[in-house]
């Protein structure tokens, strides 16, 4: 947070980098924006807080989406998404199918 307040103008590009990557569905450029930019820069904490979660959440996640009847909606931080230990590359390398969602008025 003090590197955003430090550095307002270099904060603003990388939000909004972010934020054309997050619409864009270049889930990657986020990470990669991430990882620059935010405490995810420090491995440590990045495994703490995204690719743990990342791995807990995972047999959860492939257990409702396999039981369920219908297709199934799961909604997390897009820094979950990105990068090789990203739900979404986890989950495809679980087998299951993914399909993205175009945000309505675009």
């Amino acid at each position: 947070m003090s590197w955003a307040l430090d550095n307002p103008a270099s904060f603003k590009t990388a939000l909004d980098t972010s934020y054309r990557a997050w619409v864009a569905g270049d889930f990657e450029e986020v990470d990669r924006i991430s990882t620059l930019h935010t405490q995810n820069k420090f491995a440590p904490i990045k495994h703490a807080v995204i690719t743990a979660r990342n791995y807990l959440w995972l047999p959860t996640v492939r257990e409702l989406v396999q039981s369920a009847n219908e297709p199934t909606l799961v909604l997390v931080g897009v820094a979950h998404l990105g990068g090789s230990d990203g739900l979404l590359s986890q989950l495809a390398a679980c087998g299951l199918g993914l399909t993205r969602l175009e945000l309505l008025g675009r």
